[in-house]
């Protein structure tokens, strides 16, 4: 690590910090150098200078932002003027929504820096967190690392980035490298401080589905979780999400699963969205795994193959790669980005960035949802709860 990378995190935790993980240019070179030479498998880290495409020179993520704002945008709507029809409606798909809120009331502490990446570095330094890589041959793979390992790479990544070891958002580096793409931390069994801080989202939950089969499990069951099955993670037990990435990481293109919509809050940062209709097939250079990934698809019903975001972006936002079909939004920190069920989505993070994000079903999607629940793999919990839910709906609309 770079010592004042180092420095910085001994800092902001006011303790002695001791790396366990040095970065070495690149993920395939640091874990063969941490973890032996067998870390370095395609399975677990892949080399990610032959899987970008060069498209020819670009300024970098805060210029990819500026392109965006002319392109046709998501519709804005204050926090306090949800239209209540437009998460209720039946017959056809909803329209994303950005929502501007003021952040410190989104927690009951009024601190929105106790989640920022400072906040989190002074109480969970040296936690272990998930990180997802999402290029792997064979599907996104996982790896562990402390949080203040995490943070000394995001540092060290950008430095690499600023001096060209590392290119650019569609550019390559002196060495020849393209634009990496970073590990992304995507944690689903987040600190529990964090989600009792959080107020949530009243409109949202006030439609969602899910909250009520977790009621129904625990008035049944005395609690509404089962230990977490590493093979077969139950939608009620993991769809409540810590997001954290640096500049140029973010989400590829993906649909939400089982028939969900999903709220995504920016708490700190600041990211670029772009998304595109339910009825669009695919996305430009997105297109069915050529190996799926035979436990993805069982799980969630399609293996697919997407370009890195930072990659994408680059290529197709300007007003003559851009599609007709697509929208865009620039979310800042308090801004919740609200993506109805069936819609694509694509992300990336402009600066380092925190997020929270959570998959739900909004009542009048209740039906989808519980015919895709029905076919995937390890969901037959949710399967359970949600059908006595819409039965006692349907018998109470009958009284």
């Amino acid at each position: 690590l770079h010592a004042d990378a180092l420095d910085e995190a001994r800092n902001a935790l006011a303790c002695d910090v001791v790396p366990s993980v040095q970065f070495a240019h690149s993920w395939r070179t640091t874990c063969m150098r941490a973890f032996g030479a067998a870390a370095a498998a395609p399975s677990l880290v892949h080399s990610m200078s032959g899987r970008h495409r060069h498209h020819g020179a670009h300024h970098g993520a805060p210029a990819v932002g500026h392109l965006a704002s002319h392109l046709p945008q998501i519709r804005r709507a204050a926090a306090t003027d949800v239209p209540v029809s437009h998460l209720a409606r039946k017959g056809r798909a909803a329209e994303p929504l950005l929502l501007g809120h003021t952040i410190e009331a989104l927690w009951h502490s009024g601190e929105p820096e106790r989640w920022g990446l400072s906040g989190l570095l002074e109480q969970y330094a040296q936690r272990g967190f998930p990180l997802v890589d999402q290029g792997a041959a064979r599907g996104p793979s996982h790896v562990r690392m402390r949080l203040v390992d995490y943070a000394a790479y995001m540092r060290t990544f950008h430095e690499a980035v600023e001096v060209g070891e590392i290119g650019e958002i569609g550019e390559m580096g002196s060495g020849g490298w393209g634009a990496e793409e970073p590990l992304y931390l995507f944690d689903g069994a987040a600190p529990d401080e964090l989600w009792d801080d959080f107020r949530g989202l009243e409109h949202f939950e006030a439609h969602d589905l899910l909250d009520e089969a977790t009621e129904w499990l625990r008035a049944r069951t005395g609690t509404h979780s089962a230990q977490p099955n590493e093979a077969t993670d139950d939608l009620l037990d993991v769809r409540r999400w810590l997001v954290v990435g640096p500049r140029g990481s973010g989400s590829r293109w993906h649909v939400d699963p089982f028939g969900t919509s999903a709220w995504n809050l920016c708490v700190s940062g600041r990211r670029l969205w772009c998304l595109m209709p339910p009825d669009t097939r695919f996305p430009p250079e997105v297109a069915d795994a050529a190996e799926p990934d035979d436990l993805s698809a069982a799980r969630y019903g399609r293996s697919i193959n997407a370009p890195p975001a930072a990659a994408w972006f680059a290529a197709h936002c300007s007003s003559t790669a851009a599609h007709a079909e697509m929208l865009w939004a620039e979310q800042l920190a308090g801004d919740v980005v609200y993506v109805p069920r069936g819609w694509w989505h694509c992300t990336l993070n402009l600066e380092t960035s925190v997020a929270l994000t959570q998959n739900l079903v909004l009542r009048a999607d209740g039906a989808s949802a519980y015919r895709q629940l029905a076919e995937a793999l390890g969901q037959a919990r949710t399967h359970e709860a949600l059908k006595a839910v819409l039965h006692q709906r349907h018998c109470e609309q009958d009284s």
